[in-house]
């Protein structure tokens, strides 16, 4: 099912039942073109309230294998990485699939403290480069890999403090190789 067959961004979204505007239907986008849609330019987060981030992969359409992911702080330019699951082999090419390492076989929780924040994806079972909301840590051709979009309800509600992170580690613009709902956030200022 990979390649031209997989479903486009804004199909899955809708099968989520999100009322999220990701700015084309087709399957492919413009890497270089960005804001799409309601997207908003979020490189890093604060925590929004008490209590812990939540971060649940609900899509992926990607090469099978392994594929870590956490949050990242910053230490002057260079990206600290604390991994917080791993998306598991075989739960590919489809929603909601199952991670490892997080606090349920379906989401995974962290508390960054105050510091600002980002997440990533390591690819690289499937050779692709780590792959950061922050675009100046990406080194793949994708520099603008990570598209962010604030989260609705099915009913175009807004949900508060949550957003849907849309990663694009290769560079066909499909954004849908790994999709999570983030919550508790707000873009860091």
């Amino acid at each position: 099912m990979e390649g031209p067959n997989e479903p486009p961004l804004s199909q899955i979204v809708e099968t989520l039942g999100y009322k999220v505007n990701v700015g084309w239907t087709g399957l492919e986008s413009d890497t270089a073109t960005f804001p799409l849609g309601s997207e908003i330019i979020a490189k890093t987060f604060v925590k929004a309230g008490t209590g812990p981030v939540t971060l649940t992969p609900v899509a992926r359409y990607s090469p099978d294998g392994v594929t870590p992911f956490g949050y990242f702080t910053l230490s002057g330019t260079t990206a600290v990485r604390k991994m917080a699951g791993t998306l598991v082999a075989g739960q590919y090419q489809t929603l909601n699939p199952g991670i490892t390492g997080g606090t349920s076989v379906s989401s995974t929780s962290f508390d960054p403290g105050t510091a600002a924040f980002g997440i990533y994806i390591d690819p690289g079972a499937y050779n692709y480069p780590l792959t950061y909301t922050q675009d100046a840590l990406n080194t793949g051709r994708t520099a603008h890999a990570v598209r962010v979009y604030p989260m609705k309800d099915s009913a175009g509600v807004a949900v508060a403090n949550t957003y849907l992170l849309c990663f694009e580690p290769s560079v066909n613009g499909d954004y849908q190789d790994v999709v999570f709902v983030i919550r508790n956030v707000k873009p860091a200022p």
